[in-house]
């Protein structure tokens, strides 16, 4: 089902894309290698990856890309005057962006949604993801088996999906929470695999050039709270080439460090 058509046509225009986690991987990967190498490539390719975001408008999305981004600095190093300068330099950064005319109209945009006078939060009961919430919790399982096994994805031309298409129409979209909305179709028991996962790729020890990985998937479960990006088409194609990445850098930890390990 294509999310994009089941928004309301009042609504500012987002768009979505294919793969979209390449653009918040950037941001992990050109800050990592930046710190890490000193090389300015790196820095273009972080702001580039940032622009994307700032035009995909998801207010969550941004917030924690600059949240995790602020503990991947803080992780390469440490609390020293040299974070500080990165941290501010990153602020003259977002400054620069926000005189790009589209960039300014997008944050205007969320800025609205988040404190205009029809503020789009949790913290309104009107709000259509408190409405959603509601929906999936009380009314639409007929179980509680259901409810922890999913009723499964839909397929064109089904009950289920003439269900959630009308439930579309009216903005009641379980992609709007993410992977809580995915564990309603799929089950809770795959959803837990993929945080699993993605946290365990963030334990893997592995050397400090390879941070982003890490941090990315973490970034990719709490950006999902409220957003599809975890499972966004074409994503699991970067996880599994993230996955592949990161045992084989841990596997270098591994080696480099071997004496270590074997005392």
């Amino acid at each position: 089902m294509n999310e994009d058509i089941l928004r309301s046509e009042g609504e500012d225009v987002r768009f979505r894309m294919i793969g979209s986690g390449l653009s918040s991987l950037g941001i992990f990967l050109g800050a990592t290698k930046y710190m890490v190498l000193k090389e300015k490539k790196w820095l273009a390719i972080m702001c580039l990856s940032l622009i994307v975001i700032l035009l995909m408008a998801f207010r969550t999305m941004i917030a924690f890309s600059v949240l995790f981004l602020f503990f991947l600095v803080l992780k390469i190093k440490g609390f020293k005057r040299e974070s500080l300068c990165i941290l501010a330099g990153a602020a003259i950064i977002a400054f620069l962006l926000l005189q790009i005319p589209v960039i300014y109209d997008k944050v205007g945009y969320m800025w609205d949604k988040q404190f205009g006078e029809n503020a789009e939060t949790l913290s309104n009961k009107d709000y259509i993801r408190n409405v959603t919430l509601y929906y999936y919790l009380f009314d639409y399982f007929k179980s509680p088996v259901e409810y922890f096994f999913g009723t499964g994805l839909s397929i064109p031309g089904t009950s289920q999906y003439k269900t959630l298409e009308y439930l579309g129409s009216m903005g009641i979209i379980y992609l709007d929470w993410g992977l809580l909305g995915l564990s309603w179709m799929i089950g809770v028991i795959p959803v837990l695999c993929m945080i699993i996962y993605s946290v365990r790729s963030f334990q893997l020890k592995v050397n400090p050039q390879y941070y982003y990985v890490g941090f990315w998937f973490l970034y990719l479960i709490v950006s999902s709270i409220t957003t599809a990006e975890f499972f966004r088409e074409g994503n699991f194609v970067v996880q599994a080439i993230c996955l592949y990445m990161v045992e084989m850098t841990h596997k270098q930890y591994q080696y480099e460090n071997r004496n270590t390990y074997i005392s």
